[in-house]
């Protein structure tokens, strides 16, 4: 009777750290775009208006990287969603303050405000991002569409982007560190030069 008793305890044990271990190997990761070290302001055009405001409106992003799975898109167009490696803050949200912060540094003589706050009158900065992953061959893609609008809705200027650049090292960490990068220097820093020649 006793030896029985202490072979239920010891199977117990045994599926409890079945169990321990199941859930170790499905542990999910959750992460967040790494801001990069501060930059250093622009040089800008003498004549540049820096009277208004300028707001950042939200970052619009399609519908499959709203999801909190990170995104992983091949060239023939199939959507892989992982299922143990997620956003830790919505995308949009993440772009939206990494822009924020980088247009600060670029061009800090002017007043920036994000999306959430309402200002009258501001220039309008648009961004839409259309594509914004990896592939599993390790080509990562940036593209969409950004313009800047008057307080009165007219297009002051406009402009697509795109930039691909090939994955240094593997993995979920060093995927989100070099989108990071991409965004800011062949994105939002591009946008900040043309602002910052702005009659």
């Amino acid at each position: 009777m006793r030896l029985t008793g202490q072979v239920v305890v010891l199977a117990v044990i045994l599926i409890l750290l079945g169990g321990c271990a199941n859930n170790a190997a499905l542990e999910t990761m959750q992460y967040l775009l790494p801001m990069p070290e501060r930059v250093s302001a622009l040089k800008t055009s003498a004549k540049m208006n820096m009277s208004q405001p300028i707001q950042i409106k939200a970052i619009k992003i399609p519908g499959y990287l709203e999801k909190p799975n990170i995104v992983m898109v091949d060239p023939d167009g199939q959507v892989y969603l992982a299922s143990q490696h997620l956003w830790a803050e919505s995308l949009s949200s993440q772009l939206e303050k990494m822009t924020l912060r980088r247009l600060k540094e670029r061009l800090p003589m002017l007043t920036w405000i994000p999306s959430y706050q309402y200002i009258r009158p501001h220039l309008l900065l648009d961004i839409e991002v259309y594509r914004f992953h990896a592939d599993r061959h390790g080509k990562i893609t940036a593209s969409g569409h950004w313009s800047l609008w008057s307080p009165s809705k007219q297009l002051l200027h406009e402009a697509s982007f795109e930039s691909v650049e090939m994955m240094q090292q593997s993995g979920y960490p060093a995927m989100t560190q070099q989108l990071s990068h991409l965004w800011l220097t062949q994105i939002v820093d591009p946008i900040a030069a043309t602002l910052a020649a702005r009659q």
